[in-house]
């Protein structure tokens, strides 16, 4: 969901500069948003500004300054819009976050309750949408060579994926740059080995979400996989008697 806020300053009695900010255009693949910034002049009660003149007004957004022109005559009661500037594809940072100072200026130049009032400013910041970098990966506990489902949840509908699994020194790929939500994948029986002694083996799982053919964020998750009966050793035992000797002595001897 896209983000707005608002800052003000009251310079004057019943006079205050109103600067609100509207982010937009939330662009997940391109790690971008556009923001809408308003200054405004709000007077309240009976007190009101007669003046025709144009004034200079300034928005400094995210680092660059936008100048313009206007009049600051204004009624009891109103709020008056003296300035609106959009700087589109704001970049946010590599996790998706982003958060831009925003600036006022306007040379408002009247007089107001016998006061001389030249210039009034005020500044914020504003926090945009953190934009979700990667999908990230939901599994559970299993059994080598029993199938299981994966579940992705996807930070935007466009991103792919590409699942891996790493368990002790072997290693394999269960999809590539899949754009589905539930991927079946069976352990294989083969990772029974990298725990010779064990019943079960620790199975990690890396999930990188790609836009197109750039890599964004990546995530992991790790499971437990049982081993089943089916591969777990067993060991049988044959003893001969090739000289007799257990007929006359009455036991196996050796040497």
């Amino acid at each position: 969901m896209a983000a707005s806020g608002s800052f003000s300053k009251v310079f004057s009695t019943g006079y205050t500069l109103l600067v609100e900010w509207t982010e937009s255009n939330v662009d997940a693949p391109n790690n971008q948003s556009d923001i809408t910034v308003t200054a405004k002049l709000k007077a309240t009660g009976s007190y009101h500004i007669s003046s025709s003149a144009s004034k200079t007004i300034s928005l400094t957004i995210n680092g660059t300054k936008y100048s313009g022109t206007c009049t600051v005559g204004i009624s009891g009661g109103e709020t008056k819009t003296l300035m609106t500037r959009t700087v589109a594809d704001i970049t946010h940072g590599t996790d998706g976050s982003k958060t831009i100072s925003i600036s006022c200026s306007l040379d408002i130049q009247v007089t107001l309750s016998g006061s001389y009032v030249s210039n009034v400013s005020t500044s914020g910041s504003a926090t945009l949408t953190k934009i979700a970098r990667s999908n990230t990966l939901s599994a559970s506990n299993g059994t080598l060579g029993t199938a299981q489902t994966l579940t992705v949840t996807k930070a935007d509908s466009s991103f792919t994926h590409t699942i891996t699994y790493t368990c002790g020194y072997a290693s394999g790929t269960i999809c590539t740059k899949s754009s589905a939500a539930s991927v079946s994948w069976t352990p294989p029986l083969s990772l029974a080995s990298q725990a010779p002694s064990g019943t079960a083996v620790s199975v990690a799982l890396k999930i990188q979400t790609y836009s197109g053919s750039t890599a964004l964020g990546n995530a992991s998750k790790t499971i437990t996989c049982a081993i089943p009966a089916s591969v777990k050793p067993s060991i049988s035992i044959a003893v001969s008697d090739n000289n007799g000797y257990a007929s006359t002595y009455g036991a196996y001897i050796q040497g």
